[in-house]
């Protein structure tokens, strides 16, 4: 993709809840622009509408009025079934809550994005989650279930299983908000790390301020408006 377009943009992004009395309005007329590699971080209050605008951004929900556009591709002129299959090529969401299917060892679960894709054999899916995983330094648990990893530890599975694919665009939802300080420095080392090497555009809702102050950009959400720090 040419450097100089956009990997992420949205224009006028509204969402608001009509079925209530009075209508609950939670984010008005965002625009944002980003473009490969970028870093940003979306601060706020909770309840201001950081995880409603990431789930926007990422089209798992749609918006009431606007535009979001990802690799050129406008998403919501997607149908839902199309736009869930775009979005497992070119998106990947690191949640606060790992999300990690617990019958699955850490192989398995890292390699499941792959798994399920038409274009990818079993043997090469498992075997670029390995390599994930030995680069996380954690080559001595693939075979571990999630019940008998540290928090910590299915966090970075849970990162690893969103760029397995080689994504455009991670967006991440208090990806530390459950781990300890020693262990979200870690995490967050890692993010960077990653954010660096595969020049991956980043989105990510913290309350972190000195976790958001190592991305390029900080925004905050202020009663339903994006505003720039």
């Amino acid at each position: 993709m040419n450097k100089n377009q956009p990997i992420l943009s949205c224009h006028h992004l509204t969402k608001h809840y009509r079925e209530f009395n009075p209508v609950v309005e939670v984010l008005h007329s965002i625009n944002l622009t980003l473009y490969a590699g970028e870093s940003v971080a979306i601060l706020g209050q909770s309840g201001s509408g950081k995880t409603t605008l990431l789930h926007l951004l990422a089209g798992l929900d749609r918006p009431s009025s606007g535009e979001v556009i990802v690799a050129q591709q406008s998403i919501f002129k997607l149908s839902d079934s199309r736009l869930t299959q775009w979005r497992k090529t070119h998106i990947g969401f690191v949640y606060q809550y790992h999300y990690l299917l617990p019958e699955l060892t850490a192989l398995e679960n890292v390699a499941m994005p792959l798994l399920i894709s038409p274009h990818c054999s079993i043997l090469e899916s498992k075997d670029r989650a390995f390599k994930l995983l030995k680069d996380m330094k954690l080559e001595h648990r693939i075979n571990h279930k999630p019940s008998a990893l540290s928090g910590g530890e299915r966090q970075r599975v849970a990162i690893a299983r969103a760029i397995i694919h080689n994504p455009v665009l991670v967006l991440m939802d208090e990806p530390t908000g459950n781990l300890d300080h020693k262990t979200a420095q870690h995490i967050h080392e890692l993010i960077m790390d990653i954010q660096s090497t595969l020049n991956i555009t980043f989105v990510t809702v913290t309350h972190d301020q000195t976790f958001s102050k190592r991305m390029e950009r900080q925004y905050y959400l202020q009663q339903g408006h994006l505003v720039s720090s």
